[in-house]
């Protein structure tokens, strides 16, 4: 009787020993085929980038008021941009501005945002802000300080 039990028992450690390693070879396989998956994913981001720029600068184009102080408007005109604000003086003119991965202005601050995210880099002030936009609201944010400036559209 006892060699029964014990035939029994080392079958069954077989058996469960067997399972777990086809188990473990199905998984091997799937993080392949993931790993496989993220890598054609980045090459698509890549490919993507000039587009995903090129769109936010349609999605820009128009004014934009800030929500909690109406005086100041940031208007975006093809790949120009001009802040209207109580205060400037002189007259105001559009400065060149560009869709960038990343702030070259900033050393610290960058890090705290993902490589996938958009920065709005004005020339000749080199100045530079993270950038979201969702539905008809712009976000303009700092690299360096935690703040955040929230505009609507009002045309296009």
């Amino acid at each position: 009787m006892k060699n029964i039990i014990s035939l029994l028992t080392i079958t069954i450690f077989l058996f469960s020993c067997n399972s777990d390693s086809k188990t473990g070879n199905k998984h091997d396989s799937i993080v392949i085929k993931d790993t496989s998956q993220q890598h054609i994913d980045k090459e698509e981001i890549v490919d993507n980038s000039e587009n995903d720029k090129k769109s936010v600068i349609d999605e820009l184009q128009g004014k934009w008021v800030r929500v909690d102080y109406p005086f100041s408007i940031y208007e975006f005109k093809n790949s120009q941009v001009k802040l209207t604000e109580e205060g400037l003086v002189g007259p105001l003119k559009f400065k060149d501005f560009n869709i960038q991965n990343s702030c070259v202005s900033s050393e610290s601050g960058s890090s705290r945002f993902s490589k996938s995210d958009m920065y709005l880099y004005i020339s000749p002030e080199k100045s530079c802000y993270h950038l979201s936009i969702s539905n008809d609201t712009l976000t303009l944010g700092g690299t360096d300080a935690e703040y955040s400036l929230k505009f609507k559209k009002k045309d296009k």
